[in-house]
């Protein structure tokens, strides 16, 4: 869903947030200052005290790394020799991409290559990532809830200083 600056509601969660710290992340008390530390508790993950353990994970994005990590290279699904080799070829085709680049329109694609059973699809399903505490962040009312925010929220400066000054 992602922080809407126009959204009161988000408005308000945000700043009852920092005021309440409900999972004593350690905010700042004075809300006019701190803004860097406070934004770096809020979409840090390696910050967040992890209210839940079990849902406080997101897959991670998959880029020319995470693929190199997973790919275990004798288990291309293509029966015949030809098939593998342009099973390789695109592999080695993402592999060159700039670092950090993001594959995620080819996941479909790229998990196809491979066994769906085998060791490429286990590694690449089970890389995850501690998610940051405004991605993890569930309504107070509804702890066992979904993520408000979710996956890839990211608060901005003018963000909490909007949430901040807001009603």
């Amino acid at each position: 869903m992602g922080f809407d600056v126009t959204n009161p509601d988000h408005l308000t969660l945000l700043k009852n947030e920092a005021i309440n710290d409900p999972v004593a992340m350690g905010y700042p008390p004075d809300l006019g200052g701190h803004t860097r530390t406070r934004l770096r508790l809020f979409n840090d993950p390696d910050n967040n005290v992890r209210s839940d353990p079990v849902k406080d994970f997101a897959q991670t994005e998959l880029t020319p790394e995470t693929l190199a990590d997973a790919v275990d290279v004798t288990e291309y699904a293509g029966d015949t020799g030809q098939n593998i080799g342009n099973a390789r070829g695109l592999v080695n085709t993402f592999m060159r991409l700039p670092p950090g680049s993001s594959l995620e329109r080819w996941r479909a694609k790229i998990v196809s290559i491979f066994n769906s059973s085998g060791a490429t699809n286990t590694a690449l399903n089970n890389q995850t990532r501690h998610l940051s505490r405004v991605e993890a962040m569930r309504d107070p009312a509804d702890l066992e809830g979904p993520a408000i925010f979710g996956p890839g929220t990211v608060i901005t400066e003018g963000d909490w200083l909007t949430a901040r000054d807001s009603a």
